[in-house]
């Protein structure tokens, strides 16, 4: 497994991190919040950002958030590279709306297709939607599915940050699987079809997906969904019980040669005052 150090750039930075927190700078806000793979201690405990940050994950009856400025709640815009402009917001479940790690594989996806002439790429468990923007950007023609009706919202709210507006992304609120299964009956196909799956969520309608359960039949449905030449595929998966290699070997087998040889690649964030390397999840993607 190779490990990909995502470092600190304008648009986010790990600054430090113990005691079971992380303390973050997204844009010009800095934040606070709960990781408790965090074991050690913090390398600047006295960093004025520790002391006051503009934003802290409470998780109290009363607030989910403790913020300097009210309207903080509202979240605010930040860029980056690439001209991918995102909401930033504090959520109750103490994510704000981006994955900065995720910026390793949004450079993979930029190069997978430069050279493609509007291929097609679907999105599964799509979120916020950095990757279907960035698709769109490069000249893709995208499918972005989520069973959360306020995530493809704030997905599409992105999109016209970004300057795309509805270009070039279709925004679908379902649940995955049952997607994917229709579209096989359409006889639909994709170029590069990346994938975020949760370890537990619902569907638009209820549906349990679990990670340990669903993922293999969902992959093998997905190689069935490639197109006869594709151009890339990526998984991307956090906090499992499933050691990583295990995903990867599944992935391998389910798609077989359909996307060429897949790495298996350890996602970390290089934090700023220790200058050492924060683990956050894993990826399996074409080379």
């Amino acid at each position: 497994m190779k490990p990909i150090i995502v470092q600190p750039s304008e648009a986010y930075e790990l600054i430090d991190s113990g005691n079971g927190l992380r303390l973050e700078r997204f844009g010009q806000h800095t934040i606070v919040r709960p990781d408790p793979s965090v074991l050690w201690q913090p390398t600047t405990p006295s960093h004025p950002a520790w002391i006051n940050p503009d934003a802290t994950f409470v998780d109290t009856e009363k607030e989910r958030w403790r913020l300097r400025k009210p309207q903080l709640a509202n979240g605010w815009e930040v860029s980056f590279e690439g001209g991918a402009k995102v909401l930033v917001r504090p959520t109750p479940f103490r994510h704000v709306g981006v994955f900065p790690e995720q910026e390793a594989n949004w450079a993979w996806l930029r190069s997978k297709l430069k050279r493609a002439d509007k291929p097609k790429v679907l999105n599964l468990f799509g979120y916020t939607g950095v990757a279907s923007i960035i698709a769109a950007q490069a000249g893709a023609l995208v499918t972005h599915v989520d069973s959360s009706k306020s995530t493809v919202f704030w997905a599409s709210d992105n999109a016209k940050r970004s300057a795309l507006g509805e270009k070039g992304i279709r925004w679908m609120v379902d649940d995955v699987q049952k997607f994917v299964k229709r579209e096989l009956r359409r006889g639909a196909t994709y170029d590069l079809i990346i994938m975020d799956p949760p370890v537990f969520g619902r569907g638009a309608k209820g549906e349990v997906w679990r990670l340990e359960e669903h993922l293999g039949p969902l992959l093998t449905d997905i190689a069935s969904l490639l197109s006869p030449n594709p151009i890339g595929f990526c998984l991307n998966f956090y906090a499992t019980s499933l050691y990583p290699e295990a995903v990867a070997r599944l992935t391998q087998e389910a798609l077989g040669d359909r996307t060429g040889d897949l790495g298996l690649y350890s996602l970390c964030l290089g934090e700023s005052e220790s200058g050492k390397a924060l683990p956050t999840g894993y990826c399996v993607r074409s080379e």
